[in-house]
């Protein structure tokens, strides 16, 4: 683990073999806890796990590389293999694969992809996520949160919910 000003990064190599997907889940959700990294797991989770599937499914790589990095409310995941990138486009029939791209595209606020070749293997795929404070049901802050209200013309009141 390595700790850059005020933020952390952590690499871990896995086979690229449909069984360790479990494992490397269980690798980045640890360390979004361990930076405490609150509102968007599930989000992360979805494109980490879809970043390593492809990997998995398509490069023809032997290994992938897993980073996450975070610092103040961000966190970056990448994902690196050895292999080709092969783009498969939508699919023709609904529920099949090939949805994984517009999917991390969709719940990521930054996504981007350096695809591999056959003259330079080695695709990068790279997410960010921005934290979210976490809210009640209600759209209020989560109990325990301070939020700021206008209370008359020009007055704002802190408090605790």
């Amino acid at each position: 683990m390595h700790h850059p000003r005020d933020g952390v990064v952590e690499t871990r190599s896995y086979p690229a073999r449909a069984e360790v997907l479990s494992e490397i889940r269980g690798f980045v959700r640890d360390a979004a806890a361990r930076a405490s990294f609150q509102g968007r797991t599930d989000d992360v989770l979805i494109a980490d796990s879809e970043a390593c599937a492809n990997v998995i499914r398509h490069s023809g790589s032997a290994d992938l590389v897993v980073t996450w990095a975070s610092m103040g409310g961000l966190a970056e995941i990448r994902v690196e293999d050895f292999g080709v990138f092969r783009a498969n486009g939508v699919p023709e029939v609904p529920g099949a694969s090939g949805y994984g791209i517009g999917l991390m595209r969709a719940v990521a606020d930054e996504f981007e992809i350096e695809r591999g070749t056959e003259d330079r293997p080695g695709t990068r795929v790279r997410i960010v996520f921005r934290a979210r404070m976490p809210r009640s049901e209600a759209g209020r802050p989560a109990p325990g949160r301070v939020s700021v209200a206008r209370r008359g013309p020009g007055r704002r009141e802190a408090g605790r919910r």
